[in-house]
């Protein structure tokens, strides 16, 4: 894959400073721990993958992310596939991120990869844990996950209510939306849904927003747009009024660039049927990938 040359300020912190690692060993003690531990959660009642699509997704151009305060990460491309990044430090330590290209797959592909929560760890070697906690119809679920990325980032944890539905304003367009809400707010939304007893002790990483649309861009090629807003402070274990930049480029250098590889590469093998997920996908009895 080919990569835009990295800016001096990415291998600076690449390197991910010695110093602040050191004092990212304090986040257990810090005295705002019990806050960094709340985080920040969406508020009860969840976006729609409509309201979602207009609010985030609808300029996605180039120039509009540039004008909207974002800078252009790096870029990955493969042939027909390719991956822009696009990052912005947002207030209360959010960091946004805008994400765009095209993937050599089915839209129905494309969410089977992420839908199957349990197969996750397969393919993505910063998720350890994966469960379907519910499913409330056909497109509506709660999920949850463990996220461990690289030291000396401590293991976290994920839980969120998903919803896929048709584009209601691009034609043969698909919208995925996923939320967090913190463990009140879930009692009172999903009676039984509770974070994993696997998961209950780390850190969980509160998801503001994640959506996604995706196009038909061509014979098994899909156009992606996706929108992600979380809490970096959570996601660093460290309890600072700004999101750490070293956690930033963590992301964009090393987490990125291995989940887009390993991401395409389930979706290739699903192609070929000699997967878990491609197995899983022949027998869809429900009809549920049948997009």
């Amino acid at each position: 894959a080919a990569a835009t040359p990295r800016s001096s300020h990415s291998r600076r912190s690449l390197s991910l400073v010695a110093s602040s690692s050191v004092a990212c060993s304090l986040w257990w003690a810090s005295d705002d721990a019990a806050d960094l531990r709340r985080g920040r959660f969406a508020p009860q009642g969840f976006i729609e993958p409509q309201a979602a699509g207009r609010m985030y997704l609808d300029s996605t151009a180039h120039e509009d992310l540039l004008s909207a305060g974002f800078f252009h990460a790096r870029t990955l491309a493969d042939g027909e596939q390719s991956l822009r990044i696009y990052t912005r430090l947002e207030p209360d330590s959010l960091l946004g991120i805008r994400a765009s290209g095209t993937v050599g797959a089915t839209a129905a592909e494309v969410i089977s990869v992420l839908r199957e929560v349990d197969l996750i760890p397969e393919w993505n070697r910063f998720c350890d844990f994966g469960i379907l906690l519910r499913v409330l119809r056909q497109n509506v679920l709660w999920a949850s996950a463990g996220v461990r990325l690289p030291w000396p980032v401590p293991p976290q944890s994920l839980l969120v209510r998903a919803k896929v539905e048709a584009d209601a304003t691009r034609p043969g367009a698909i919208l995925a939306v996923a939320q967090s809400v913190d463990a009140k707010s879930r009692r009172g939304l999903a009676q039984g849904v509770a974070m994993p007893s696997p998961l209950s002790s780390r850190l969980e990483l509160p998801v503001e927003m994640a959506v996604g649309r995706l196009t038909a861009a061509g014979d098994a090629l899909t156009r992606f747009e996706v929108a992600l807003s979380f809490n970096l402070t959570a996601a660093a274990g460290v309890a600072v009024p700004r999101a750490p930049s070293w956690v930033i480029n963590l992301i964009v250098w090393v987490v990125a660039p291995s989940i887009w590889s390993r991401y395409t590469g389930a979706l290739s093998a699903l192609r070929t049927g000699g997967s878990a997920l491609g197995r899983r996908l022949r027998t869809d009895s429900t009809g549920l990938y049948k997009f």
